[in-house]
């Protein structure tokens, strides 16, 4: 069945989320989408409020078709073609229920008047319309050179993107403000840039925007969280993982925040010393970091499962 681009209040939206329970069961809580008829598979970017952005697995760029699906009821809607499809570098998926039965698409492009290498992007919407559901260019294009395009997470009713750099520019989009245009925002302690293989976090949880940053083979790090008014980002936990035998190399799969501060949970991906099988741990009871030097957490392991990517 097709998906509008309204959805019913009585439809499922973040309900279903999984609680640590669910991943201490090891229940497959992302099934696979099998429901979308594409001929080269299909991959999940991002997910919001209960909806998925999906594309084509594979195959050409040019030619990848894209989706918003509900994989609680199975509908999906395929997105149009923008007229300079090819020149994508991004698509997010921007919805909040509690504001609007509707979601929107951003896409984030490069200017098709400017070289690339004058780092010219250029926003579009895609969103409900007297006329239907179109895409709509906002604004005039922008300068993003030390952008990182590839994640976006949506917090805040915005989209945000980080620098790859200490120094450079990180910059969010609200699809509803009239200008049109991304604001900056601070960017985050980043590690020093010479380091080109990073184990970084960036996600949104329960209305928190947190970042992680952490070197290969180090096993202390910080938990950083946006302020609301995006005046600066501040130290939220703190942990230490020297201490625990078999955690050496792992990747962030994420941090998640309860209703309660004693409710918030982070998830690991351990790997073994030849980075070839791996486990989850899950680290809960975490703690605020002006707390004490580091967070007190308690610690529950999952078995081991095939290695797909070494890091995320």
């Amino acid at each position: 069945m097709k998906l509008t681009n309204k959805f019913s209040k009585t439809e499922s939206y973040a309900h279903d989320l999984p609680s640590i329970d669910d991943i201490l069961r090891d229940r497959p809580f992302v099934r696979p989408i099998n429901f979308i008829e594409d001929t080269w598979g299909i991959r999940i970017l991002q997910s919001c409020n209960g909806l998925f952005l999906c594309c084509s697995d594979r195959g050409i760029k040019i030619y990848r078709k894209y989706y918003v699906c509900n994989p609680i009821t199975k509908k999906y809607s395929t997105l149009p073609r923008s007229k300079f499809w090819w020149l994508i570098c991004g698509l997010y998926l921007a919805f909040d229920p509690s504001k609007s039965s509707y979601y929107k698409v951003i896409c984030v492009r490069e200017s098709e008047w400017y070289p690339p290498k004058e780092h010219k992007y250029q926003l579009e919407v895609y969103s409900f319309e007297p006329g239907g559901c179109i895409w709509r260019k906002c604004g005039e294009p922008f300068m993003a050179p030390q952008v990182n395009f590839k994640h976006g997470v949506y917090w805040n009713g915005a989209i945000h993107w980080l620098s790859t750099t200490a120094t450079g520019k990180s910059i969010y989009f609200n699809p509803d403000d009239q200008l049109m245009m991304p604001k900056v925002m601070p960017t985050p302690p980043i590690l020093d840039d010479h380091f080109s293989t990073r184990n970084c976090y960036f996600g949104e949880s329960c209305g928190h925007l947190h970042y992680i940053d952490v070197y290969r083979m180090v096993t202390g790090f910080k938990v950083y969280e946006m302020n609301r008014d995006y005046s600066e980002w501040f130290c939220k936990y703190r942990l230490d993982l020297s201490n625990i035998v078999g955690i050496n190399l792992f990747s962030i799969c994420t941090v998640v925040r309860g209703k309660k501060e004693n409710d918030s949970f982070l998830v690991l991906q351990v790997y073994d010393h030849r980075a070839t099988y791996h486990h989850v741990e899950v680290f809960d009871h975490l703690s605020c970091a002006a707390s004490g030097p580091f967070v007190g957490f308690g610690r529950r392991g999952l078995g081991p499962h095939p290695r797909r990517q070494p890091f995320v």
